[in-house]
Formats: structure tokens, sequence, C-alpha cells
């Protein structure tokens, strides 16, 4: 089963009848849109992000260090949820953080199987994520 389903299934089908092409285009515009959303900042998510724009060879320790990154982010909201007794706006926040993070390193693994992978996290980065949907459906357009 493909997670994107089960949280825009619209979406999955609209992007399991894209081209190659136009799902890269709508994996990164998924991406900026989370990684912007949650105000990721630093030397290696602007590499991360200047690489999606032009693309290339991704340098391996980049993606090593965004996964332990994403690795971090995720320790860190199941140590504030486990803290606090379940979900708080810094825990959120974390979550957020590590969605989007994956969604960018997936993204820059660049498997077409993973496409669809690297939607789902992005749109786990947000509260509502509607708007989100709605432009990266759009950017499937054409």
């Amino acid at each position: 089963m493909i997670r994107l389903d089960s949280v825009a299934q619209a979406l999955s089908e609209k992007l399991s009848k894209a081209t190659i092409a136009q799902q890269r285009s709508a994996a990164r515009t998924a991406c900026v849109l989370a990684v912007s959303h949650v105000g990721l900042e630093g030397a290696d998510i602007g590499l991360a992000l200047q690489h999606l724009r032009s693309g290339g060879p991704v340098d391996s320790e980049l993606l090593r260090r965004l996964e332990a990154f994403a690795t971090e982010l995720d320790d860190e909201y199941l140590r504030l949820e486990e803290e606090d007794g379940g979900r708080t706006p810094e825990s959120l926040r974390a979550f957020h953080r590590s969605r989007a993070v994956s969604a960018l390193v997936i993204c820059l693994a660049d498997d077409p199987g993973q496409l669809h992978e690297v939607i789902y996290e992005a749109i786990a980065a947000f509260d509502d994520a509607a708007a989100m949907i709605s432009r990266v459906s759009a950017s499937l357009l054409g």
C-alpha cells in the first residue's frame, strides 16, 4: 500500500498517472514547501535545496548528514512526547521538522519508486496540508 493514499488519495491517483518528470517536479515542490513551512535553515539544507533546483549527483556525505539530522529530530520529538506525557507544541514542531528533512532525503535519493513517499513525508510536516496538497497537485498539470 502507498501511504500517500491514506492522506491524499486524489493526489496519489493523479501522481500515479503522471510522467516520472512530473512526479519528480511534484516531489521537489512538496519538499520546498515543507522545508519552508517548518523554517529549516543551515548549510546542509541550503545545499540540498540547491541540488533540488539544479539536479546532478548528490554528495553521499550530504545525504548521510541529512539522514542523521532527520534521526536526531525523530529522537527529539519522541523524547519530548515521553517527557511531557504526549504531544506538545515543541514535540509537534520537532515532528514536522523531521518529516520535512525525511522528505528531502528521500527526494535527493532520486528513486522514482519513492516519489509518492516524498510527498507523504512532506504532507506530514503540516498540521493542515490542504493548501500544500493543492499546490503539489497543481504542479502535476501539464
